[in-house]
């Protein structure tokens, strides 16, 4: 579904009954192959999509995180073609363009949790 060389943050929902470090946890070593360590929070948007008459409202929690063990390479081969190290010039230069080119809502929305995360980070720890 991502064009190709095309990447986004590893990202999930929470199961049923799951919390949200437990189920970030989960999500980590699902799309990464690694065990991490929540840093700290960092963002929380709020999102409503609407197509036609579906609505679906929408929320984005951003954690920062480290790595404490574990090979980058993904578990999760339905839905993650490949696991990469980008660098923050990668996610806002050349990756952020070949999603905007897509014209699909579904990538402009993940640009935009990109920008806002990258943005929050910085002020955090600045290059």
């Amino acid at each position: 579904m991502f064009p190709e060389g095309a990447y986004r943050a590893p990202s999930g929902a929470a199961n049923l009954g799951e919390d949200l470090e437990a189920g970030a946890l989960r999500e980590a070593l699902e799309e990464t192959g690694l065990e991490i360590e929540i840093d700290r929070f960092i963002l929380h948007i709020h999102a409503r999509f609407t197509c036609g008459p579906m609505v679906e409202n929408w929320r984005s929690l951003v954690f920062t995180a480290m790595q404490t063990d574990g090979e980058l390479q993904h578990r999760d081969m339905e839905e993650i073609r490949e696991t990469k190290w980008v660098t923050l010039e990668e996610l806002q230069g050349p990756i952020r363009e070949k999603l905007l080119a897509t014209g699909m809502g579904l990538f402009a929305y993940r640009v935009a949790l990109h920008d806002a995360s990258v943005e929050e980070i910085l002020k955090l720890r600045p290059l």
